[in-house]
């Protein structure tokens, strides 16, 4: 065997080697689900007692606030 078509080939299984290992970490690095957080576990059996009842409270609680969103210049990749 000729020694520069030996390493001319060490060379491409070299490269080929390569960006197989990059093809991977860039599929791998796309993995995930895009949502809100999981809810903690329950830790207490026994349910929470509410809380004195002011007067002139209504029956409801407030709405959440939703925070405010801050956009990066790679919100195109996710969106």
């Amino acid at each position: 065997m000729n020694p520069s078509l030996s390493i001319r080939l060490g060379r491409a299984v070299a490269l080929g080697a390569l960006a197989g290992a990059f093809l991977c970490a860039l599929t791998l690095a796309g993995c995930g689900r895009k949502g809100g957080l999981d809810p903690p576990p329950v830790t207490s059996a026994v349910p929470a007692q509410p809380g004195p009842q002011l007067e002139g409270s209504s029956a409801q609680p407030p709405p959440p606030v939703a925070p405010t969103r801050k956009s990066t210049w790679l919100d195109w990749l996710v969106n």
